[in-house]
């Protein structure tokens, strides 16, 4: 099938609108954490320890990577980048996991 040209010029920009997806997320992620790089060493290790349990890590860490997916634009990155690094100061608290998604929300 590939043989094709109609199919394979498909499957050809079905590749390259994947890749361009990819770089786009891998853009966004190298923003969020460029903004998160000055949270010191002890402050990182305090956020890891209160996600207690593996699943909650992973769907933490699995929520960001979808957020930042849907981010249209690299300065939302930052700004989210920004934002975490002032949680993990502790410079603006949540009182629960409930307000924490919904400030998320208002970075889409």
């Amino acid at each position: 099938m590939k043989d094709i040209p109609l199919i394979s010029t498909l499957i050809g920009l079905a590749k390259a609108g994947i890749a361009i997806k990819d770089a786009l997320l891998f853009r966004k992620l190298i923003v969020f954490l460029k903004e998160t790089s000055s949270v010191p060493e002890e402050d990182r290790k305090k956020i890891v320890e209160s996600l207690n349990d593996s699943r909650t890590a992973e769907k933490f860490g699995e929520k960001l990577i979808i957020l930042l997916e849907r981010m249209d634009s690299s300065q939302k990155s930052s700004l989210l980048g920004k934002t975490f690094r002032i949680l993990a100061e502790k410079k603006l608290r949540l009182k629960n996991s409930g307000e924490f998604h919904l400030l998320l929300i208002a970075f889409l």
